[in-house]
């Protein structure tokens, strides 16, 4: 298993350095910016991620923006309506939780080869909001690193 595998590039620093971004560490994260910006970034990291070299160690969906795009160049990538990846990432975090109730367990199963499948990241770029009495439902599990990340075009919540 890899430690990041979903390891995302958000851009350079004013002195010119990468700046990283691990998502699944993260927790939820919201984009402020205009649905064509949003639809940009999500399909941006999407590529980055299915295109990765640990893209194999990875569940990655997508809810929204330019599907036909996404289609193309990540064929292994889900696209998910809100209400099915949100019931999935609840189900996902349910069982995590059960199976890892100390964040610990968690972080030394994910280097176990043998446990890999049950810790494996998954993560969920929504391109449009999850409507709001989902994201307010599942405020409990948007956290890390037992609970999956979840990119939002407009949630306010930030880990």
């Amino acid at each position: 298993p890899v430690p990041f595998p979903a390891l995302i590039t958000l851009g350079r620093s004013a002195s010119g350095a990468w700046m990283m971004l691990d998502l699944e560490s993260r927790g939820a994260l919201a984009l402020a910016a205009a649905p064509d910006q949003r639809d940009a970034v999500v399909a941006a990291w999407a590529v980055e991620l299915a295109c990765s070299p640990w893209a194999a160690e990875l569940d990655l969906a997508v809810v929204g923006g330019d599907e036909a795009f996404l289609a193309a160049t990540c064929p292994d990538v889900s696209l998910l309506t809100a209400p099915l990846a949100l019931a999935a990432l609840e189900r996902d975090a349910a069982e995590r939780a059960l199976a890892f109730p100390d964040t610990d367990d968690f972080a030394r199963a994910r280097v176990d080869p043998d446990a890999s499948e049950v810790t494996r990241p998954r993560i969920v770029l929504f391109a449009e909001p999850p409507p709001a009495c989902r994201r307010a439902a599942a405020g409990g599990w948007m956290l890390p690193p037992t609970r999956p990340a979840i990119p939002s075009g407009s949630c306010c919540r930030t880990g």
